[in-house]
């Protein structure tokens, strides 16, 4: 199989296990990539050719662990092929959406009076500037703007576009709108790291910045095994030198364009607390002063740990 098919085929994967894998209702037009209002020729359309790309033979061709969540993926075309190809059916399906679109967004915005468009103003702002700057520059302007005065106006630290939303909302809902993501941090800068990873596992973009990383270890792992991993995160950090990872897929070439080594540590606390659980404490209380040795050792821990449970998709 073609380097292409196969990535197709792991990006729709990956989307599957990263943000539909055991929900109670599946968002078809997200997982698939389909507009919500195109006609069902368009969408017998898509079908056909999705039909092409993921298909049972393929199966042989992913790694081992990954097998599982495929078949089941396979199985959840199958149901949205059913349901799309049958208008009334399709109907229903659509009904049932907008009611759980309804009653997550109530339960999302409900408890701390924050509307949707505080929310959407203060994520986008984050986005835009993280995508444009990076995530050091990004976390530095969120720390500057609960830490520091400034003759500058808070919000110019923040994306151009964005500013007059957040502006709009005001200094005391920006900072409340991250703390509400980061009840368990204590201290600020898991506050910031806590957002960030609430966005890595709810924002395809954000999450696009850490994937690299995760696939440059996947691939480098099971190539070289763990203490080349080891080696190789320890050389790209010291020396911005990633010699020592696997060329599988791009994915050293890509972890260059978007991974910064001396951002490495704040990459690696991100991935972490992704997986955080309450009072679960990995040690990166001070981001800022992070001993990468300690850290490293941390994450080689955990990312091992993930991949021997099956638990999350490195592709």
């Amino acid at each position: 199989m073609s380097e292409k098919k196969l990535n197709d085929i792991l990006l729709i994967l990956n989307k599957y296990i990263n943000n539909y894998y055991n929900c109670d209702f599946i968002d078809y037009y997200g997982l698939f990539e389909i507009d919500r209002n195109s006609d069902l020729d368009e969408i017998n359309n898509r079908i056909n050719k999705l039909k092409r790309k993921l298909h049972s033979d393929l199966t042989m061709y992913l790694p081992e662990n990954f097998r599982s969540y495929y078949t089941e993926l396979l199985l959840e075309f199958s149901e949205f092929e059913k349901i799309f190809t049958n208008q009334i059916l399709k109907n229903k399906y659509d009904d049932e959406l907008l009611k759980v679109e309804s009653d997550s967004k109530e339960c999302s915005f409900k408890e701390d009076d924050i509307t949707e468009f505080e929310f959407d103003s203060v994520l986008n702002a984050i986005k835009a500037t993280t995508m444009k700057h990076g995530f050091n520059f990004t976390f530095s302007s969120i720390e500057n703007t609960f830490l520091k005065e400034s003759r500058c106006k808070w919000e110019t630290r923040f994306s151009r576009g964005t500013r007059k939303n957040i502006s709009e909302i005001g200094l005391k809902r920006f900072k409340e709108i991250i703390r509400k993501f980061s009840r368990n941090a204590s201290s600020l800068q898991e506050n910031i790291i806590d957002w960030f990873s609430y966005l890595y596992k709810h924002d395809e973009e954000i999450n696009s910045l850490i994937v690299p990383l995760e696939k440059a270890c996947y691939f480098t792992l099971a190539k070289y095994g763990k203490e080349n991993l080891q080696y190789a995160l320890q050389k790209y950090y010291n020396n911005d030198d990633a010699a020592g990872f696997t060329r599988v897929n791009e994915s050293r070439k890509q972890l260059r364009e978007r991974v910064k080594s001396e951002e490495l540590p704040l990459y690696i606390a991100i991935y972490l607390n992704s997986f955080k659980e309450e009072n679960e404490i990995y040690g990166y209380e001070k981001t800022s002063q992070l001993n990468f040795d300690d850290i490293l050792t941390i994450f080689m821990d955990k990312f091992m740990e993930e991949i021997n449970d099956n638990k999350k998709c490195f592709c």
